[in-house]
């Protein structure tokens, strides 16, 4: 698939971003994030798609990724380094009831 239309099959979901995990609103683990520091994720914004929006740690975010992907990669920022890191973000997609 091109890269039109992988964006438009992107979905969003609101998630709280933690040091080692990433939380729906009601405190469900959607996203694993495999590191212990503080992170700021670059994340995509509902209209600009993948975007390099810094948000610290444990604040709302939007999170896109493909659908159907069972993993997805972020690009963040290191508190303690300020060094640009690449993570391996695991799906954790609850069913719909």
């Amino acid at each position: 698939a091109g890269k039109k239309e992988i964006l438009e099959a992107l979905f969003m979901a609101v998630v709280t971003v933690s040091p080692q995990h990433v939380m729906d609103r009601d405190g469900n683990r959607i996203f694993h994030v495999a590191n212990k520091s503080d992170i700021v994720l670059k994340v995509a914004s509902p209209s600009a798609g993948w975007g390099a929006t810094k948000i610290p740690a444990r604040s709302a975010v939007m999170l896109k990724a493909p659908k159907g992907a069972e993993s997805v990669t972020v690009n963040v920022v290191n508190f303690h380094t300020n060094m640009n890191e690449t993570l391996e973000v695991e799906l954790k997609i609850p069913e719909k009831k």
